[in-house]
């Protein structure tokens, strides 16, 4: 098993086992009676944040708060998620998280932390957590929006996804991609049981769009989107910017090379459909772009 070192209060050094660290991080963290998902998320986020760091940590806010108290299921996202990192270009991230933003998370040089470790990963994207205020840094996981979407239905995996940028889940021994790290929860059980079955469609809600404009996007129907959220969307005329809605009936996606930009699409959303970096659609366009205008899709 994985080692790390912790201070303790009185400033004394001992060394712990990685998982039995995640252990007495999650209960401080987050806390029992969170959505299991969101608690699997926020396991992985703290074990990437402690093996990255390969040095001693302190157990109060100066790295992650860890103490001694154990429940049945913040140990049960620990050993669901056992020895699973994010990493970028092979090597474990820091996997910053906070309390909860105000509809959007933050990147690194927004926030100012420009001597920041794989800023590429950290970039602003918008959150369903609903509070109006930022409480924390802003950068990485919002903790209230990891549970939100945990509530809605979201995968741990799909969770990470949408708050970090060009990583993979890995395992922290081998360094080698966690099997169905690619496509969610839903494939990984799928693949178990020897099924076939594509990963879920989610879209986040943006400035202009109606159900109408995310049906033709994705080929599928207005109904079948209200059906696939029935608790968010009670009237076809009514929604909301920054709402994350799964979407049903979606026709199979096609590695197309070019894309053409529809009212309320950003670099944000476009990126996080695409499971690229922002930087990625930048490099492969470098001339911003009006609506109607054919974009190279990056690879």
């Amino acid at each position: 098993m994985a080692t790390i070192s912790i201070i303790a209060a009185d400033g004394s050094t001992s060394p712990l086992d990685v998982e039995e660290y995640v252990r007495g991080v999650l209960p401080y963290e987050m806390s029992t009676g969170w959505p299991l998902e969101a608690l699997q998320a926020q396991a992985v986020a703290a074990r990437s944040y402690a093996v990255k760091k390969a040095a001693p940590l302190y157990t109060d806010t100066r790295d992650q708060v860890y103490g001694t108290a154990r429940y049945d299921d913040t140990d049960a996202a620990v050993a669901a998620t056992a020895g699973q990192v994010l990493a970028h270009l092979g090597h474990p991230i820091m996997a910053f998280f906070f309390g909860n933003c105000d509809g959007r998370t933050r990147s690194t040089v927004e926030a100012g932390w420009t001597g920041a470790q794989d800023p590429e990963c950290f970039q602003s994207v918008p959150c369903e957590c609903g509070y109006t205020t930022l409480f924390g840094h802003g950068i990485g996981m919002c903790q209230r929006g990891a549970a939100a979407m945990a509530r809605r239905g979201v995968g741990y995996r799909e969770i990470l996804a949408h708050y970090y940028q060009a990583v993979e889940l890995v395992d922290a021994g081998t360094m080698q991609p966690v099997p169905g790290s690619a496509g969610g929860a839903a494939v990984a059980a799928a693949a178990g049981a020897g099924a076939s079955v594509p990963p879920p469609q989610w879209y986040t809600v943006q400035s202009g769009d109606t159900l109408g404009v995310i049906a033709r996007r994705f080929g599928t129907t207005v109904a079948a989107i209200q059906a696939a959220n029935a608790e968010l969307i009670k009237d076809v005329n009514v929604i909301e910017v920054s709402w994350k809605l799964r979407i049903a009936g979606a026709a199979a996606a096609t590695p197309d090379a070019t894309y053409t930009v529809l009212p309320g699409d950003t670099l944000a959303s476009l990126a996080m459909r695409w499971g690229v970096p922002v930087s990625g659609i930048i490099e492969a366009n470098p001339q911003l772009v009006p609506p109607g205008t054919v974009l190279r899709r990056p690879g």
